[in-house]
């Protein structure tokens, strides 16, 4: 008995060895899991494995893309000499360098995209094919370059460089989107006929002036300097100054003009700064009473428009954590305004304890009516479409349940609307508190972005989304073009465009603040992105028409947004592409050639960074956050993770989801949603 027992005990002995032994190593194989299905891994993986073989293989691309050339040019009579890797046109003395290098950053995202996604072989080849397409283009598109200057006799090597290098940014992005839009299941796109006819004379001549100015200083920048060479490190340095670079610096420009047209307001806004540090003090003092860090505006409230009434409408799903401070707030910023105010709660089948709170909440409102819609879970778009068919505001306020109004925020907006072709107007949004480094970061980059992008966007009358935290709408424009749509990412961007294309204006006033709940942690601002990332090809997808309408700037703005996104692509892939060009020995930092490249480049990104912080810096001390100027190299790398890991991972879950479901409706739209919540997670 007593070895038996023994031989027992052994046993139980040894199977606890081997359970501690696995609980050690479970976390080791998780984390190659991890690696293995975690997309964007794979995907830089195999984008590296990818440019080493087209590295590798240069010279016979090369070889492919100046045959083909001369072989046009020949059926042209131009001269052409294609001769141990060099190319000259007409003259020996005119050698071109067609950037191959920049190419491959685009060429190398479709085979990687066909590999690597989890989709089918007829997606893959269709994948593939755009990728030879894109090769053909490129080719297509040097040879009219050449012929162009040829004709014109303008010919010379940097600027045919410069030329070139824009056009392939250009038309690479502008083949990605092609591809994407043409494969991805999105929602029925939208015909329009404009209820307002209108002119757009003088948004298209700002935006003209703007671009041209952009350009001609980019253009002979590069050419004054001279960048004449072609490498895998130049080709990356140069994707940082292209169309999207041009179109922020003709934003800067914009917002001087901004500021030539409305000097007397600006003025009179600076003179009051002394009188309201007083008020901004007390202020301070009964904020920091209720635990909330919310900076002080620096400008008196501007004259108030009497409207009959205004509604603040809300659709709140289990938002008990702030929205009963989200009610309060409104009730106070109702002190200050003259007309009617009500607040329309669509609780759009909360399971916690929304529904307590928000009675709780209004039995305590002295200075606006509330009323409350409890009706199935059935999503954002259609609760607002709800609650907006039971408002009777003449002005819309549309808020997020999780979201703080400043007190002085309805004036502000009012007066947008002395002008009946207004249909909406956005605010500033701040972080109720901003904890973390990530939620300074991201309030820089809504600063930045809002203050500087969309002042500038807001000259050509081309906002291309209106915040879903906080907008302000005309009512009866909200009704005729049909409100929110549903069963879709991106209701805001959708309506901002749609609303637009029926003729209304869209406005700006950044005097106008609300302060929204702002991811804490970085892994919870990928999340919010890649949700954003869907949006993107939703809210653009359905006003994809919006390409077409030349009559509106609208269309210029819309079309280099889809360019930058394409852009964002190359950017993607830049780091696995330099570790190709290290390994293949393609990596001709020495070669002076590019190495004075290189230097040049640097030294013109330095000034554009250089003129983004001194902007910045003067909105930060505007909205008393001058101490957030510090995080600015945190936004570089949060771009960065949004570029590299967040809009490949997001596409990649588009384009499986796309696989299982060809015809977008209800059941697809709940699909999609469950899987891009999932998206961060590897075992899914």
């Amino acid at each position: 008995m007593l070895l038996g027992n023994n031989k027992n005990n052994n046993n139980n002995n040894n199977t606890t060895t081997t359970i501690q032994v696995n609980k050690k190593q479970k976390p080791r194989r998780q984390s190659l899991k991890w690696l293995l299905l975690y997309f964007p891994v794979r995907y830089i993986l195999c984008a590296s494995v990818i440019a080493y073989f087209a590295l590798s293989n240069i010279d016979l691309i090369k070889m492919i893309e100046f045959e083909s050339i001369s072989h046009m040019l020949n059926s042209l009579n131009v001269p052409s000499i294609y001769y141990h890797g060099r190319f000259s046109i007409g003259d020996i003395r005119n050698q071109i360098i067609p950037p191959v290098y920049t190419q491959l950053l685009f060429l190398i995202f479709f085979p990687t995209l066909a590999i690597t996604c989890r989709i089918n072989f007829k997606m893959r080849s269709k994948i593939l094919l755009f990728g030879a397409l894109c090769f053909l283009v490129f080719i297509v598109s040097q040879f009219l370059i050449v012929v162009t200057m040829f004709m014109l006799n303008i010919f010379t090597t940097p600027s045919f460089v410069q030329t070139s290098i824009f056009v392939v940014f250009a038309s690479g992005s502008l083949m990605i989107e092609l591809l994407l839009f043409s494969t991805l299941t999105l929602p029925r796109g939208s015909k329009i006929d404009p209820l307002i006819k209108r002119s757009y004379s003088k948004e298209y001549a700002f935006l003209t002036g703007t671009l041209m100015c952009s350009f001609l200083l980019m253009y002979f920048l590069l050419n004054f300097l001279k960048i004449d060479a072609d490498s895998p490190i130049l080709a990356y340095a140069l994707l940082n100054l292209n169309i999207t670079t041009i179109m922020v610096i003709g934003y800067f420009i914009a917002n001087i003009i901004y500021k030539l047209k409305s000097p007397n307001s600006s003025t009179k806004r600076d003179r009051n700064n002394s009188n309201n540090a007083a008020t901004a003090a007390g202020q301070q003092q009964h904020e920091e009473k209720q635990s909330i860090t919310l900076p002080c505006l620096a400008y008196p409230l501007i004259g108030i428009t009497n409207y009959a009434s205004v509604s603040f409408l809300i659709a709140a799903y289990n938002e008990e954590k702030i929205i009963a401070r989200c009610i309060e707030s409104i009730d106070k910023a109702a002190s200050k305004f003259t007309g009617k105010t009500e607040i329309t709660i669509v609780n759009d089948g909360s399971t916690d304890q929304t529904p307590f709170i928000i009675d709780k909440t209004m039995r305590k409102l002295k200075h606006c009516t509330c009323k409350v819609f409890s009706i199935p879970n059935s999503g954002k778009g259609f609760a607002l479409r709800y609650g907006l068919e039971r408002s009777i505001g003449d002005i819309i306020f549309r808020i997020d349940a999780d979201s703080i109004m400043h007190e002085d925020a309805i004036g502000t907006v009012m007066n947008h609307f002395k002008d009946p072709m207004v249909g909406s107007v956005g605010g500033l949004i701040f972080p109720i508190e901003a904890k973390s480094i990530w939620q300074k970061t991201v309030s820089m980059m809504f600063i930045y972005y809002m203050s500087i992008i969309k002042r500038g966007q807001e000259l050509y009358d081309s906002i291309i989304v209106q915040a879903g935290a906080y907008s302000v709408f005309r009512k009866a424009a909200l009704l005729k073009v049909g409100g929110w749509v549903d069963d879709q990412f991106g209701e805001d961007g959708e309506l901002t465009n749609r609303m637009a294309r029926f003729g209304y204006k869209q406005g700006l006033e950044l005097h106008s603040i609300v302060y929204t709940d702002f991811p804490e942690s970085l892994m919870d601002l990928m999340n919010q992105r890649a949700r954003w990332s869907v949006a993107f090809y939703h809210s653009r997808g359905k006003n994809l028409d919006l390409v077409k309408e030349f009559n509106k700037p609208r269309s210029i703005i819309f079309l280099i947004n889809l360019i930058s996104n394409g852009i964002g692509f190359a950017h993607s892939l830049a780091w696995a592409y330099i570790a190709a060009s290290f390994l293949t020995q393609n990596f001709s930092l020495f070669e002076i050639g590019s190495f004075l490249g290189i230097t040049k480049i640097a030294l013109i990104q330095a000034i554009i960074y250089t003129v983004e912080i001194i902007i910045l810096t003067y909105y930060l001390h505007k909205y008393r956050k001058i101490n957030y100027i510090k995080y600015f190299p945190l936004v570089r790398l949060v771009g960065f993770i949004l570029s590299a890991l967040v809009k490949p991972q997001a596409l990649e879950v588009m384009l499986s989801w796309s696989c299982k479901w060809r015809k977008y409706d209800k059941d697809a739209f709940k699909a999609l949603r469950r899987e891009v919540k999932a998206s961060l997670d590897p075992e899914h």
